[in-house]
């Protein structure tokens, strides 16, 4: 039986040249041989490479990439050489060209939300990277797990307080994206408390697996999820006019666990009760009734779990992206 939908963010691409924010959008590509970062190769590059070389310049992250004009891995008076050989019109066979600057990334997060964690325990940080993607992770600025294709941080926080969690995914080029985590951790959690927490993973761009977990509380825990629009109070309905009769359409089939009603605010959604089941499958079909009605805003899942004696745990809310659940 089909179980439900799937999210992916967008991938984001962000160069950081070190003189800008990381999250800035840098130029729309990169070109080997461009050293002082404007588009072009020209004279002016050779001449700052050298400066370089010679130590009485300084290069930033990008900058190096470009340096690199013959793509040997290193930098050296032969990349200046070939730097000026393009300049005369005569670019060495197999040097120079553009940097892919696309990198894989669609999102970053923790395992376990931010002030739900004590001091000692280990937490997963995951990013959600493709294939050939490697990543790099930090805490507080300082290097923690070194550049690889582990997509995962397990990560011990010792003591209570605030940290900066931070990734940097690279493509093949080097060229990478980076993403911040601000993530508290505190010295304990009363026992009656109830939490959840959750993973997901890829399941072959056909849709997303969440395992779920609940902790605290009395234990032997029921879980329930919904689904609605990201800005559903705009909409007044819980999603478009356009959109209601193709979510009715899903709470009636009988392919799938979701059902549709109003929540308690009155706005449109899907949900799946309080059940013991901990994991949902959500298939990117179960949204191809009209895809010309979906539109392109975002989708909110969210999760709650409830103990035995009926203490209900803050929601966990995960966005979905439609267009990338459809497409």
């Amino acid at each position: 039986m089909k179980k439900a939908l799937i999210f992916l963010l967008t991938a984001a691409i962000s160069l950081s040249l070190g003189i800008i924010p990381a999250s800035a959008v840098a130029f729309p590509y990169l070109v080997y041989g461009d050293v002082d970062y404007n588009c072009r190769v020209e004279i002016n590059d050779a001449t700052l490479l050298q400066k370089y070389l010679a130590g009485t310049a300084e290069l930033y992250y990008n900058q190096l990439l470009m340096s690199d004009y013959d793509h040997n891995g290193k930098i050296t008076i032969a990349d200046v050489t070939g730097i000026q050989k393009e300049i005369a019109g005569a670019r060495p066979e197999g040097c120079g060209g553009f940097a892919d600057t696309y990198v894989d990334y669609h999102d970053f997060y923790a395992e376990l939300d931010s002030g739900a964690a004590t001091k000692g325990r280990e937490v997963t940080f995951v990013a959600v990277v493709g294939d050939g993607t490697t990543c790099e992770f930090f805490v507080n600025d300082e290097l923690v797990q070194a550049r690889s294709e582990n997509n995962k941080l397990n990560y011990v926080f010792e003591e209570a307080g605030d940290y900066r969690v931070s990734l940097k995914a690279y493509n093949k080029d080097g060229v990478y994206h980076s993403a911040d985590i601000f993530y508290q951790v505190v010295e304990s959690i009363p026992d009656d408390v109830v939490r959840v927490s959750y993973s997901h993973f890829d399941e072959s761009n056909t849709g997303l697996s969440f395992n779920v977990k609940a902790e605290g509380g009395s234990g032997e825990y029921t879980y329930s999820f919904k689904i609605t629009q990201e800005f559903a109070d705009f909409y007044g309905e819980g999603f478009p006019a356009s959109d209601i009769e193709v979510y009715k359409k899903i709470g009636e089939s009988k392919d799938n666990d979701w059902e549709f009603t109003y929540d308690e605010r009155g706005l449109a959604c899907l949900y799946i009760d309080y059940s013991e089941n901990s994991s949902l499958y959500i298939d990117k079909d179960l949204f191809d009734w009209d895809i010309n009605s979906l539109g392109d805003y975002p989708l909110e899942l969210t999760i709650t779990a409830k103990d035995s004696n009926g203490k209900v745990s803050k929601p966990k809310v995960v966005e979905l992206m439609r267009g990338l659940i459809c497409g």
